[in-house]
């Protein structure tokens, strides 16, 4: 009695292994291989999107592969299989079988001879008789391409969907056996050899003799072709495929006993091929863009959209959402849900992280599925592209961020073109020739200095609001009324400012803007500088700045 377990490829092939006779099964014996390689008939036009239609990773085809096998050919028969409870009646199913001598187990295990069973899927319905079905399986072996018959190989196996039982008595022990299919992810007749997409058969490069193929893979140096298009190299050594697999299993093993983690590297596997492939028909990926117009100073927290998650996209868990981009550290993601239930719904939100000055800004919004959490793959495509506009109201001379820190040096809280963030410093007003840029604002000892040059601040009715967090103006300081002076290319303006209006690590926005008076309540208190002096503040604990 034969031994008989039967291993097959996604969706098309099976494959059974053992020591069986041959019984009554129709034979066609393998042929002399030409000497050039031959190209197999074009791939059945499957209506699928193009991104389907390119070969997996090596990294995808290890993975989804239940055993990596080293072999050589024996021989190609055909058969039938009788399906039943498909459609109406019993029909009949032409499939081959390529019998193959084992002489390595590179992932997985199983025993010395296996049987790959390819069926027949290029009929959307089985064959009405036997003998129909039967002159399909005789042909498809006949036509088998066979350039590459006589050379080792390595081919990819996986779980077989449906169990093999094949008509004749020789195969039929298959039925209760072991069952696996080829790593097929494109469907075609002949996707049993290097010519398609799939890459489940990988011949080596040259028909060598049995003994210097065991020479050669000793040491690791038998080279198996591959079809060289992206993304495989155009050949591959045993040792590497190896360290492929060694490095694939290392992947999944960090991942043990962490919830969804196998799915995580499913998809992320499957996320890129879907890319390439829509690179390689000619329609890469675009991330989606969206504009927004904001008015500069307004609150932490202004909205710039939000999207909800309704209950019909309902999931168990939050997906992950981060900003990229030039100007990513101005604005802020983030997921609002009464319920702390993500399963009924949800809104993820971008606002800003601070009031914004006028200016353009570029933002990228992230998000990372819940599925794609446990191994922490984050797309870089899965992105869409904010154009944040921020616009000044009329009057406005100049807008800049403000974010003064302790100068150890001269006991001051400021920020210049080394210290702190002024930015923009630079601005030109209408009908000026020359850029003005403001060198440096700082408060020391009861006294806010202002310098600027080459040319100076506008005489009259401007003054300086200094914005914080929530949009209100923490200070207010009217130009009139500060104290000029100037040197060579520079004008300095000094205020008297009683209480310390900002400290290291203040986030504040400066507006230079026109107002049509003296503005109520602006800052110029020089009693307190001159009637009852403070002495300079005491620099915060772990102050830093320039020395």
């Amino acid at each position: 009695m034969a031994f008989l377990v039967a291993l097959a490829l996604t969706g098309s092939f099976l494959l059974a292994v053992g020591c069986a006779s041959q019984g009554t099964t129709s034979s066609t014996p393998v042929p002399t291989p030409t000497p050039e390689i031959v190209a197999a008939p074009t791939p059945i036009a499957a209506p699928l999107p193009p991104y389907y239609h390119v070969s997996p990773s090596l990294d995808e085809q290890i993975y989804k592969s239940k055993a990596i096998v080293r072999v050589s050919l024996k021989s190609a028969t055909s058969t039938t299989e009788t399906v039943s409870g498909e459609g109406s009646g019993t029909t009949y199913r032409p499939v081959q079988e390529l019998r193959f001598t084992v002489h390595e187990y590179l992932k997985g295990t199983g025993p010395s001879e296996i049987l790959v069973v390819v069926r027949d899927y290029l009929k959307y319905s089985a064959y009405s008789s036997k003998e129909e079905a039967r002159k399909i399986a005789d042909r498809t072996v006949a036509e088998r391409v066979t350039s590459w018959d006589n050379r080792q190989a390595v081919i990819f196996l996986q779980d077989l969907e449906k169990p093999y039982s094949a008509d004749d008595a020789a195969a039929s022990t298959a039925a209760n056996a072991l069952t696996f299919t080829f790593s097929n992810f494109v469907m075609t007749r002949f996707n049993y050899s290097i010519d398609t997409l799939s890459r489940s058969w990988l011949p080596t490069s040259d028909a060598v003799s049995t003994s210097s193929a065991a020479q050669a893979a000793a040491s690791g140096s038998l080279t198996f072709m591959t079809g060289g298009s992206e993304p495989w190299p155009a050949a591959i050594t045993l040792a590497e495929l190896k360290t492929e697999i060694a490095d694939m299993e290392a992947t999944l093993k960090a991942g043990e006993g962490i919830e969804g983690y196998d799915v995580c590297i499913e998809r992320k596997l499957g996320r890129e091929r879907a890319r390439r492939g829509e690179r390689l028909a000619g329609y890469p990926w675009t991330p989606y863009r969206y504009s927004k117009t904001l008015a500069s100073g307004l609150s932490t927290g202004t909205e710039v959209f939000k999207y909800w998650k309704t209950e019909d996209e309902q999931a168990p868990k939050y997906n992950n959402y981060w900003l990229s981009g030039p100007d990513s550290a101005h604005f802020q993601a983030a997921i609002v849900d009464d319920d702390s239930s993500s399963a009924n719904g949800y809104h993820y939100t971008l606002s800003t992280a601070r009031p914004l000055p006028a200016g353009t800004y570029s933002v990228k919004f992230n998000s990372q599925h819940y599925r794609k959490i446990p191994c922490d793959f984050k797309p870089h495509d899965a992105y869409s592209q904010w154009t944040v506009t921020v616009t000044a109201p009329a009057g406005t001379l100049h807008e800049a961020f403000f974010d003064p820190i302790y100068a150890t040096s001269t006991g001051e809280y400021k920020a210049d073109a080394s210290l702190g963030v002024l930015k923009p410093a630079a601005y030109r007003k209408a009908g000026d020739t020359a850029t003005t840029t403001i060198s440096s604002i700082a408060w020391k000892s009861q006294k806010v200095k202002l310098t600027v040059g080459p040319l100076p601040l506008p005489p009259e009715n401007h003054h300086l609001d200094f914005i914080a967090l929530d949009g209100s103006v923490k200070l207010r300081l009217d130009i009139e009324d500060a104290t000029r002076g100037e040197t060579v290319g520079a004008y300095s303006y000094t205020w008297g400012v009683c209480t310390q209006p900002w400290k290291a690590g203040d986030l504040l926005m400066l507006r230079i803007a026109q107002s049509p008076a003296n503005l109520t309540g602006a800052t110029n208190d020089t009693s307190c500088a001159t009637s009852n002096p403070k002495p300079t503040p005491t620099p915060p604990s772990g102050a830093r700045g320039k020395t």
